[in-house]
């Protein structure tokens, strides 16, 4: 018997290079399977959160819109670089010599001949996906062109309506530049291959260009140049959105640009279209010297006409009277700029500016604003809201709170406001796992408010609504909040009926787990609770959790995108968002309202504002449009949407604010749908309405060089403003912010909420003008007043009223007494409020313990022309200030028929007053009264009442005693025992001074 092995062990391996085969494709479909069903989770749960929000069109629209721009784009761009590149190919000459350059050319034609199928298939997907991807991202561009809705406005130099501008030019230019591109692209890929394959030589035997080389080439280079014609057209218009220096900034056409510019413009204009028909021409005659000759004379008259030609101009025409040749184009920019900000319309008055000593009918004619001025600054108290109305760890405020106002039982009253939201960086780190923080720990509970012009006695804020459950004067009868500024990346939730609760809803002592559980039963959250929706959240979020976890069932809801901002942007991509979203509650709910901006940069003659830096002041960073739009600098600006959503359901509704605002027109055509009109606002909701703050910054910014509408003192820059730094932060160096007041301008019959700021003459700190927004929604709201000041005046602005407060011997004082014991002191925002024909000056003062303390509101500082004061309440420093009680005065005693009037009965003697259980607070108590112990000892004794001297010292003795016991506890030091009478105390050791 014969046995045969395989020789070479050819026979085992063959099998492993099939089994290699094999596996290679394998590997890549798998891969291919897994990076598809990445892709369609990213999709698919999109669409699913946008049909949560009852939105779809949103996603769909501009999703279509993307891809058909990237097709389109994609498309084109293949079929020019296939086509340059496999008509370059094709018409290649068949012999090309034995000349140096073409030999060693030929290792590189013989090296990429097997594969240039291959190169030119690359080559065509990789720019056509790189020029889909750069169309796509232009179809916010696309959908303003094709909705396009005029303005009513007409450019005065073309006659063209603004909407030409702002929305057809910037898509014109995109276009072009697409052409532009494609057309570079296919000259280099024809001039690369030509010369590759022979068809361009540089040591020529002969010719140094084929025919079909030439062809090729003068008709890209004649597309180009007219492309080029069409460029120099379109810059044309573009000078009427350009900036520059002039006056210290300026946007729109000059007197060199109408006179030197734009006929340039149309000379080169003339000039490109004639080089490109010499290239036209050379496609049938052979002769590249003419149009090369064409070329270099149009890079010649670019540099004369387009260049020497306007310096000239502008040199020895325009500089020697800059102001008679330019005032009718600064005219336009003043127009334009105060008509693109909505400015136009704003009253600027002159008012006096008196530091005269009101009268008892002034002080009562100004009860709207004395009555409603804000002590409670919202930029310092959350850390009072966290402490006091906290609850739990779990639970915290935002860390600037918001102003609102509420119609209660005793009328109108400012708040301000703050939704207890949950906050999950407070769990305990033995209770942060999966299970807590995504199906446990899903939702704040609580809306807290306080009065804002008034405290309790021991400074703490004065809430009507407050606690765990809800009390107080709203009516909210749904406080959960799963929807907030703070809430966690998701949560899942839901169950089916009958199921015992997971969801903590807020902790109570009368239950026996310490907390009541609930389950979401709203619509919320997208239903997830299939494999399929496991399979495919747990891709979203790489978390293996959600397929596995048995708390995921079949009625089971995941939520995220859940910040108010995030959403509404979501929604409406094409809006700029107020960065202040604020909690209302409305029929019995908590709702978020957030301000929606539409933006322009193309508004013809309008000058330009850096969002970022315009809306950065003291408590807000400069993250205007971060995360929201690329675009920072703008130069037309419309708070055109109001959107509401709802803290429980969040779902998302926008209202249309502005409903005359061609931007916001040309988006509803857009988005249909998406926008409800403003008649459709519920009555409730629009009570709460305010201004929005960023809008007015960025007003308040263009209103520093734009109140003037005199073409020379605008040119002059002899009345520039500026924005007066806030002086109650260290280094002093932030804006000051603009602050809701209610309050009551001169010549108005009653107070209103308002916005308001004020402004400095440029390099002083004096006072320039004062300036308010009507806030309170109704036919005054938006209507912008500003006092402005005579500029002989020494009105001191805010930086000058602190540092007199400050400077104060009495007020300095107090305040050091006040920082005794290892307190500190905060100074509340300094309000600004018309009176009398002058300024009054208020700011509230927190007294906070230096080790983990927060702020009580304990004095208030007031000011009125060279007159400051220190009290422990608002009325006290006003009749310091002013001489006279803001309050009205109580009738006098009547008198009897006997004439003799009865003697008043004596007051008791005054009392210890317990202790409040605060060191800090008993010492601040302790302290006030010392000093008023103290005053009232001097005047005793400037009267000669020696006996009320005496007990005026008694009291300044008890009260030192007090606060020295105070400060000892807050110090940990342990107060002597007090010695028993006959026994003596013993003598230490060593004396101690």
């Amino acid at each position: 018997m014969t046995f045969n092995f395989p020789t070479g062990g050819t026979g085992a391996q063959a099998p492993e290079r099939r089994r290699g085969g094999v596996l290679l494709p394998t590997i890549g479909v798998l891969a291919a399977i897994v990076v598809s069903f990445v892709l369609f989770t990213g999709f698919y749960t999109d669409w699913l959160w946008f049909t949560s929000v009852d939105k779809p069109q949103v996603y769909t629209i501009a999703i279509v819109t993307r891809g058909l721009l990237f097709l389109a784009s994609g498309i084109v761009m293949a079929l020019v670089v296939l086509a340059a590149t496999w008509i370059a190919y094709r018409t290649r000459p068949s012999s090309v010599g034995t000349t140096p350059e073409q030999v060693s050319l030929e290792r590189y034609r013989e090296a990429i001949e097997p594969f240039k199928g291959r190169i030119l298939l690359g080559l065509t997907v990789v720019l056509g996906l790189f020029s889909g991807l750069a169309a796509s991202g232009e179809w916010g561009r696309f959908l303003q062109w094709r909705n396009a809705t005029p303005f009513g406005i007409q450019d005065p130099q073309f006659g063209f309506d603004v909407s030409f501008y702002t929305f057809e030019l910037p898509f014109w230019r995109f276009l072009l530049g697409f052409a532009f591109a494609a057309t570079f692209i296919a000259l280099a890929l024809v001039v690369v291959v030509q010369y590759l394959f022979g068809g361009l030589r540089l040591q020529p035997k002969g010719d140094r260009a084929t025919r079909a080389a030439q062809v090729q080439v003068s008709a890209l280079v004649a597309i180009f140049l007219v492309l080029k014609a069409i460029a120099y057209w379109l810059d044309r218009f573009e000078l009427v959105i350009q900036s520059s220096d002039l006056a210290g900034g300026f946007t729109g056409l000059q007197y060199t640009d109408v006179n030197a510019v734009l006929p340039a413009l149309n000379i080169l204009t003339f000039v490109a279209l004639l080089v490109a028909l010499l290239f036209v021409i050379n496609i049938f005659r052979r002769q590249w010297i003419i149009p090369l000759i064409g070329l270099g004379l149009m890079v010649l008259t670019s540099v004369i006409v387009g260049g020497v030609y306007p310096l000239i101009v502008q040199q020895f025409q325009v500089r020697p009277s800059e102001l008679v040749r330019e005032r009718p184009f600064i005219e336009r920019n003043i127009e334009a700029t105060r008509a693109a900000y909505d400015i136009d319309d704003a009253e600027v008055e002159d008012y006096a500016g008196s530091v005269s000593p009101p009268t008892v009918e002034v002080v009562e004619a100004s009860a709207g604003t004395i009555n409603n001025i804000r002590l409670l600054d919202p930029a310092v108290v959350s850390p009072t809201y966290n402490q006091l109305q906290q609850i739990r760890g779990y639970y915290s405020f935002n860390a600037r709170l918001d102003v609102d106002r509420y119609d209660l039982p005793g009328g109108q009253r400012g708040a301000v406001v703050a939704a207890r939201e949950i906050n999950l960086a407070g769990i305990p780190d033995g209770q942060r796992n999966w299970t807590n923080e995504v199906a446990v720990f899903t939702h704040g509970y609580g809306f807290v408010s306080a009065y804002d012009n008034t405290a309790e006695s021991d400074g703490t804020p004065d809430f009507f609504a407050s606690d765990i459950p809800p009390i107080g004067e709203l009516d909210l009868e749904q406080p959960r909040i799963y929807f907030g500024e703070f809430s966690p990346l998701y949560s899942i939730v839901g169950a089916p009926e009958g199921s015992p609760p997971v969801e903590l809803d807020y902790p109570d002592d009368a239950s026996p787990s310490g907390q009541t559980n609930t389950t979401y039963e709203g619509d919320g959250g997208v239903p997830m609770g299939s494999l399929f929706g496991r399979l495919l959240f747990a891709t979203k979020f790489q978390d293996t959790n959600i397929l596995l976890s048995d708390l995921v069932n079949p009625d089971s809801q995941i939520m995220w995108d859940r910040d108010p901002l995030t959403r509404v942007g979501k929604v409406a991509p094409w809006l700029t968002l107020d960065q202040d979203p604020y909690p209302v509650v409305v029929d019995g709910r908590i709702k978020w309202i957030v301000d929606g901006y539409t933006l322009s940069n193309d508004f013809p003659y309008s000058s330009r504002v850096s969002l970022s830096e315009a809306t950065a002041d003291s408590i807000s960073s400069a993250n205007f449009a971060a995360g929201l739009i690329a675009r920072d600098r703008v130069n037309y600006m419309r708070n055109s949407v109001k959107a509401v959503v709802d803290a429980y359901e969040g779902s998302v509704t926008l209202y249309a604010w502005d409903e005359s605002d061609p931007v916001l027109q040309t988006w509803q055509k857009a988005f249909p749908d998406v926008v409800e009109p403003l008649a459709d606002m519920p009555e409730e909701i629009e009570q709460h309405v305010r201004y929005p703050q960023d809008l007015f910054k960025v007003q308040r910014t263009v209103m520093t060089r734009y109140h003037v509408t005199d073409a020379s003192t605008f040119y002059n820059g002899t009345d520039v403003w500026i924005v007066p730094f806030d002086p109650t932060v260290t280094p002093a160096q932030v804006f000051q912010p603009p602050y809701y007041l209610t309050l009551q301008m001169p010549g108005e019959a009653s107070p209103a909420f308002s916005l308001t700021t004020t402004f400095a003459p440029q390099r002083r700190q004096t006072l320039a003008a004062f300036m308010r927004v009507n806030s309170a929604p109704g036919e005054d709201y938006g209507k912008i007043r500003v006092l402005q000041l005579p500029s002989n005046t020494t009105i001191p602005g805010p930086q000058q009223v602190q540092n007199n407060f400050e400077s104060d011997p009495t007020v300095s004082s107090q305040l050091s007494l006040l920082r005794r014991g290892g307190s500190e002191i905060e100074f509340g925002n300094l309000l600004s409020l018309p009176f009398n024909d002058g300024l009054l000056y208020v700011e509230p003062v927190y007294l906070r313990a230096a080790s983990e303390g927060y702020p009580l509101l304990r004095k208030v500082l007031v000011g009125y022309g060279a007159n400051v004061a220190l009290d422990d309440t608002l009325t006290g420093a006003l009749q310091q200030v002013l001489g006279s009680s803001p309050i009205a005065e109580p009738e006098p005693d009547p008198i009897p028929e006997d004439g003799i009037t009865p003697q008043p009965t004596p007051e008791p003697e005054p009392t210890t007053p317990p202790s409040t259980g605060d060191p800090a607070t008993d010492l601040a108590i302790a302290i006030d009264d010392a000093q008023r112990a103290y005053q009232e000892g001097q005047d005793a004794l400037a009267d000669g009442d020696f006996g009320a001297y005496g007990e005026a010292q008694d009291r300044l003795a008890e009260a030192l005693e007090r606060a020295a016991a105070a400060e000892a506890q807050l110090t940990g030091e342990l107060l002597p025992a007090p010695v028993e009478e006959g026994v003596e105390e013993a003598v230490p050791d060593e004396t101690v001074t």
